[in-house]
């Protein structure tokens, strides 16, 4: 459990979402001029490798590199977003479709080491029915880099330059290959033929399962509605507000901080509840969350509301993570799970966008109503949702 939460770690720190990350926004929005919806559209483009995640988790259950699942993509998708760091460095940025393909490889590594983690957590925590307290440990890892990253990362969008901001990203991408190389336990795969027979068996089992489907159609729709992500947020508090580059980067911290007393709180207390429940409380977490940000409206009250809002929205968050890691099949636990964090990732970027296009025209506002009724209204798709045949 050690070893995972440090790879979380060492994957918040580098690209998910990197030290770089505020730096990129900043870049975006006071360099080149995007609004929200622009800004929401740039980050939808630079996820789609969070999208495509099964890509990653058939590759790795069927096609063992080096005779191992595991252990081999994790060194290659960190050399991958090292070289990407480094090219990034030195050819420098120039227009919006370099941006795009320059950020966009960085992505594939860490998106892809993501995969791998989560298949890693699958195998090992369904059999000991421990996977929630694993989860809670890898997220309280990347909720401790993102403390780092958002206190650092306003300092470092407010004084560095882009480039230099993606280069201090760089040595946490690198150490994830030693740490593979001496730490990382796994058994090579006796053969590809069986390792691919398997997974072929698993993703069979996997597309009959009509509760799989209904699990995907919740999370993606759950996931859909008008969202209050960070493009949105971002571009509210830097032109409506006028926050520094640093005090957001301060307001982000305090969300973290908030995000790992959920997850605590979480881990205790959360586990224990009946699934219909937990369902429910998906959604109620999801509409209160929501609800605190009608109050925001300068730094005093941002901070009460980032804070409140990560603790209050903390079973929204988890609750999915632990519905999918359910509904996974044994034999191609990494490819699923992917297929399911990507319903969520493209939902959310969805949610974005749609995000943008209410803010710019009718205001934060009416974007925190609309976001509060959408998301109320997923109260009527939690039939979709069902546990019963995932647990085998």
């Amino acid at each position: 459990m050690f070893i995972a939460g440090l790879y979380y770690f060492l994957q918040g720190m580098s690209g998910n979402p990197g030290l770089h990350r505020q730096s990129l926004n900043f870049y975006l929005t006071q360099h080149l001029g995007f609004g929200a919806s622009e800004l929401a559209y740039f980050t939808f483009l630079i996820t789609i490798p969070w999208m495509v995640k099964p890509v990653y988790g058939i590759i790795a259950d069927s096609l063992p590199l080096f005779g191992y699942r595991i252990k081999s993509y994790f060194i290659l998708g960190s050399l991958i977003a090292s070289l990407s760091y480094l090219i990034i460095f030195w050819v420098g940025l120039s227009t919006v479709s370099s941006l795009y393909l320059l950020f966009i490889l960085p992505a594939v590594g860490v998106a892809s080491s993501d995969v791998l983690c989560d298949k890693w957590m699958l195998v090992t925590g369904k059999p000991l029915n421990v996977t929630d307290r694993m989860q809670s440990a890898q997220w309280f890892s990347i909720s401790i880099a993102g403390i780092i990253i958002m206190v650092v990362g306003g300092y470092i969008a407010q004084y560095m330059s882009l480039r230099h901001a993606v280069l201090l990203s760089l040595p946490f991408a690198l150490m994830i290959i030693p740490l593979t190389v001496f730490s990382w336990k796994e058994d090579r795969v006796d053969s590809v033929g069986h390792a691919a027979q398997e997974a072929k068996e698993g993703l069979r089992h996997a597309a009959k399962s009509k509760k799989l489907w209904g699990c995907a159609a919740f999370l993606f729709l759950f996931n859909a509605m008008p969202q209050l992500g960070s493009p949105v947020l971002y571009v509210y508090e830097t032109n409506a507000l006028n926050f520094s580059q640093v005090l957001i980067g301060y307001l982000d911290m305090t969300a973290n901080v908030g995000f790992i007393i959920g997850v605590a709180l979480y881990g205790l207390f959360c586990k224990k509840l009946p699934e219909k429940l937990m369902l429910r409380l998906i959604v109620v977490s999801a509409v209160l969350s929501a609800i605190c940000f009608i109050f925001f409206r300068g730094p005093f009250s941002a901070f009460i509301i980032f804070f409140g809002s990560s603790i209050i929205g903390i079973i929204a968050y988890m609750g999915p993570l632990v519905i999918a890691a359910k509904a996974c099949p044994k034999n191609a636990e990494g490819t699923v799970f992917a297929l399911l964090m990507s319903v969520i990732n493209f939902g959310k970027q969805s949610g974005n966008i749609i995000g943008g296009w209410i803010y710019e025209p009718f205001g934060f506002t009416w974007l925190v109503v609309f976001s509060t009724v959408c998301v109320s209204a997923t109260w009527f798709l939690l039939p979709l949702v069902s546990f019963d045949d995932s647990r085998r």
